[in-house]
């Protein structure tokens, strides 16, 4: 099980059979499908990518904008679409993984890129090796925290 620092999303991962199947739910929700595949890499890809835009805005880089329209996949794969499956072949018309959404899209880019390529793209400011023809936002302004002091707060700090 993964979860984000703050525990408000969490990742199952579970193997029946040759199968490993990606869960995500919010905290207090039943955890809902979110990919299958035969190949523990594929999962592991699609964790990199579903956590590579908190990295980028943690590090304060742009956010990378993936097309999501059935159009906009890699040239060679193809998608069957169900209302809650997307179905993703490799180009060679093998079924490589089953997605419950969009996020099929995005996955036909990197999914034979090296775990370490995929990483390196979400930490680069630009994007590269492997999104430079991606849109990349305006940079990410976070507002330093603000400390105050117990007279500022009213008074209220450290008291139920």
């Amino acid at each position: 099980m993964l979860a984000d620092p703050m525990g408000e999303l969490y990742d199952i991962v579970t193997v029946e059979s040759d199968q490993f199947t990606l869960a995500r739910a919010e905290r207090g929700s039943k955890p809902v499908f979110a990919m299958s595949s035969k190949r523990v890499e594929d999962v592991e890809r699609h964790l990199t990518c579903l956590y590579g835009a908190d990295i980028r805005l943690l590090e304060r880089l742009p956010f990378i904008y993936h097309a999501w329209e059935k159009h906009a996949i890699k040239p060679g794969w193809n998608i069957e679409q169900f209302p809650h499956q997307w179905i993703l072949f490799d180009p060679t018309g093998r079924l490589r993984a089953v997605f419950g959404g969009d996020q099929a899209i995005r996955y036909s880019w990197i999914a034979e890129s090296p775990l370490a390529q995929i990483r390196q793209s979400y930490l680069h400011r630009d994007g590269l090796p492997l999104f430079p023809n991606h849109w990349i936002g305006p940079a990410v302004r976070i507002p330093a925290p603000v400390h105050l002091t117990p007279a500022e707060a009213g008074g209220n700090i450290g008291r139920p």
